[in-house]
């Protein structure tokens, strides 16, 4: 994309490392986050708060997806299942919002 010049006004990254890897190559071509690009990932760690922006990121309850997973792979029903958990927006500085604690 930024070969291109099609880099996009958002940007939604699938895991925090995605999102890591998006700043650095947006920083390498003077495209600023989120001035430039707004940036927002899945499933951020605790890091998240400590990267240079803040990451903006959807937390999911990781460990309890993955017990339900492992159920349902241990129960072998071939019908598929549909399961919710619950998930939050945490805002860091990626997105170009104000964090809530700066509000």
């Amino acid at each position: 994309m930024i070969a291109r010049g099609c880099v996009p006004r958002a940007l939604f990254t699938s895991n925090e490392g995605q999102a890591i890897g998006a700043v650095r190559a947006f920083s390498e071509h003077q495209i600023r986050v989120p001035q430039d690009v707004a940036l927002v990932c899945f499933n951020g760690t605790n890091q998240s708060s400590f990267h240079v922006p803040t990451l903006t990121t959807v937390r999911q309850p990781l460990r309890e997806m993955a017990r339900a997973a492992i159920h349902m792979l241990k129960e072998g029903q071939s019908e598929a299942q549909l399961k919710e958990f619950p998930h939050y927006l945490e805002i860091g500085e990626s997105c170009g919002c104000t964090p809530q604690s700066q509000s």
